[in-house]
Order: structure tokens, then sequence, then C-alpha cells
């Protein structure tokens, strides 16, 4: 009777043990993945640091058509600009927000919109700013109307 005790004493403990031990990695998996996460969200701030810092540094603003904000920091001198967005409506998990650059010719895919600022650069010929709704990963076009377009000049 008291051998039965415990070897099922033994087999709970190291149930509990296996189940910690499972428990501590997942959450260091997560803990590790939110710190990638905090990592590539303050490189871009800091990007949105670094052109505020330019001479020629300008901050455009405009609404969106179904609500939230966008932000552009674009400075001409270093061709480059960073792209965030605020209170945006969320999307369908088959869709993504696209940034798209305006210049001379076609609108040029400068990155999907991910809730982090997003750098955009190569922008000699930049002459505004459009957010597309497209299929998950993107598009090579526009697909949509944007939902919101900041002019640079």
């Amino acid at each position: 009777m008291r051998n039965r005790w415990l070897v099922r004493a033994s087999v709970l403990a190291a149930a509990a043990s296996v189940l910690v031990a499972v428990v501590v990695g997942v959450q260091g998996l997560q803990d590790r993945r939110e710190l990638d996460d905090l990592k590539q969200s303050a490189a871009g701030y800091s990007q949105v640091s670094d052109l505020l810092s330019a001479p020629d540094a300008k901050v455009l603003s405009e609404p969106g058509a179904g609500g939230g904000k966008a932000t552009v920091v674009i400075s001409p001198s270093r061709s480059k600009a960073v792209f965030l967005a605020n209170g945006l409506p969320p999307l369908a998990a088959d869709r993504d927000y696209q940034l798209w650059v305006v210049g001379t010719g076609d609108p040029r895919p400068a990155g999907l919109l991910r809730g982090e600022p997003l750098v955009a650069d190569g922008l000699a010929d930049a002459r505004a700013f459009a957010l597309t709704v497209e299929p998950s990963g993107g598009s090579p076009a526009p697909t949509t109307k944007p939902v919101l377009a900041i002019a640079v000049a």
C-alpha cells in the first residue's frame, strides 16, 4: 500500500516538474519575442529622432478616411522618411495596410504597416505617401483607393 502511494507521489512530482519546465520554456520564448518586438520598435523610433534632427526635416500629418491618423517625418537631404499611424481601423486577417511612395512614376511599395514605425528611403522624387488596404503580404501595385494620403510638397 505504501509503495503504491510512493509511486503515485513520484509520478505526480515528475509530471509537475515537466509541466513547470514547459511553462517556463514557453514564457521564455514569449519574453524573447516581446523583447525582439521592442527592439524593432525602438529602432524605428530612433529613426524618427534622427530625422527630426535633420535641418530640412518636415513633420506632416493627415487623418484617415475611416478613422485614425498618420504622420510622416521626412528629410529630403537624407532621402528618408518614417511613417507612423495610430487609430486605424483593424483589418481582416487576409488584409494588410501597405504604404506607397508616390513620385514621378508609378507608386512604389514602401512596406507593410505592422504597428511600428515604417522607414522608407530612396525618396528623391517623393511627392506623396499613400496607404492602401491590400491582400495579406502586400501587392506589387495598389489594388484599392488610398485610405489616406500625405502630400510631401
